[in-house]
């Protein structure tokens, strides 16, 4: 499975080295803030890993309410399977991503 990767600290620096051992599972698109793009896999266009049919799912390690919500919830709407540990937005908005998961 092809997936994206929300975030590249600490959280998303580990996520991205333990998947990258696992052979079912290819990190395709990291989003990283703008002006720090440095590879060619990495993008500051969330738009770009949205529109891109072969992710299937994104994992949501940035933390915060936003840009978090808004890009869960983009990523919903278009189709995507959703990850996240971040418990301030399943606090705040766990209801609704759950209605937005079930449409």
């Amino acid at each position: 499975m092809k997936y994206a990767l929300f975030g590249f600290g600490t959280v998303g620096v580990g996520v991205f080295e333990m998947t990258d051992r696992l052979p079912e599972l290819h990190c395709e698109k990291v989003l990283v803030r703008t002006g720090k793009v440095k590879e060619a896999w990495q993008t500051d266009d969330v738009q770009a890993i949205l529109a891109d049919p072969s992710i299937e799912a994104v994992a949501e390690v940035m933390g915060g309410l936003h840009p978090a919500y808004e890009y869960l919830s983009a990523a919903l709407k278009a189709g995507k399977h959703v990850v996240t540990a971040n418990k301030q937005l399943v606090a705040e908005h766990g209801f609704e991503l759950l209605q937005l998961a079930k449409s």
